[in-house]
């Protein structure tokens, strides 16, 4: 259990329930796979239990901690997707088109186009990169969390998010 105190057990039961969608979702746009979603969803709350129960450290910013746990997860599936030297963009274009055919509306097709660009744009970025993309852009989190999450510098992190967008600018007009 998360800790001996049934206060505690609600509080984060609350912030499970809150965090849960938006980790979920973070993983969803990582992978495109519900499956794996559900899993690293699963095992970073799990992740952050284990670390509470072992340290006894105040968390100042449940919101950024969570989102790091989970890029952690995300990272190291990457690296174990590279060592396996798999190559996943047909894997993502595939499970993109699923989705596509499972939610098909007219009105959709344009953005879906421009979505699978996207996707192919941001194949070609590095890992960093992509994360400051996602975490930016999608998780919807300002500069200080993602700062906080990658560990590096505000002005560093606005730096990087300027040249990545100049760069999958470049990219997909190629």
């Amino acid at each position: 259990m998360f800790v001996n105190s049934n206060e505690e057990d609600k509080d984060f039961i609350l912030l499970y329930r809150k965090y849960y969608p938006k980790i979920f979702n973070f993983f969803m746009r990582r992978f495109l796979n519900r499956e794996l979603a559900e899993d690293f969803t699963s095992n970073t709350f799990f992740k952050a239990v284990r670390s509470l129960n072992k340290n006894s450290t105040e968390i100042k910013n449940f919101n950024a901690w969570i989102y790091k746990i989970a890029t952690n997860e995300a990272l190291s599936h990457l690296r174990y997707i590279k060592r396996k030297k798999r190559d996943g963009i047909e894997e993502d274009l595939n499970s993109i088109i699923n989705i596509f055919n499972q939610n098909s509306n007219d009105d959709k097709n344009g953005s879906f186009i421009d979505f699978i660009a996207l996707n192919k744009a941001m194949d070609h970025l590095k890992p960093q990169e992509k994360e400051i993309i996602d975490l930016y852009y999608f998780a919807k989190l300002d500069y200080s969390d993602i700062s906080e999450i990658l560990d590096m510098k505000e002005t560093t992190l606005r730096s990087l998010l300027h040249r990545t967008l100049k760069k999958l600018e470049k990219l997909m007009k190629t």
